[in-house]
């Protein structure tokens, strides 16, 4: 299965500012993680976006890359042809074979980060 308009052959964003979105909240995704795929400490640098923004396109926002531990600057993280988003939709690891395992502190941890209205 193919997604239009995402990945690696999606429309790129005309201006950076498009990848971060309308609003960045700071204080979602670790800076460590930033610094390391992103190479600013900023989260909410355009090329970055934010939590809710997704510079590789491949439908997982960066706060989903963080918890499913893929790359946010690579759509295929694990290299199989098939967009990390694509894989976790149905129920595939985006790291390798086999099915996605998410424990169920990852899932609460990813609930809360959401807000209140989540948890």
């Amino acid at each position: 299965m193919k997604f239009q308009n995402l990945g690696p052959f999606a429309e790129k964003p005309e201006t950076l500012s498009q990848v971060a979105g309308a609003t960045c909240e700071p204080g979602k995704l670790p800076s460590e993680w930033v610094q390391k795929y992103f190479g600013v400490d900023n989260e909410c640098d355009p090329s970055v976006g934010g939590a809710e923004g997704d510079p590789d396109g491949d439908i997982l926002k960066n706060l989903e890359e963080y918890y499913f531990a893929t790359n946010p600057t690579n759509p295929d993280t694990d290299g199989d042809g098939s967009y990390d988003g694509q894989e976790v939709v149905f129920n595939k690891n985006p790291k390798g074979e086999g099915y996605l395992n998410i424990s169920q502190q990852t899932t609460e941890e990813y609930l809360k980060s959401l807000g209140p209205e989540y948890e």
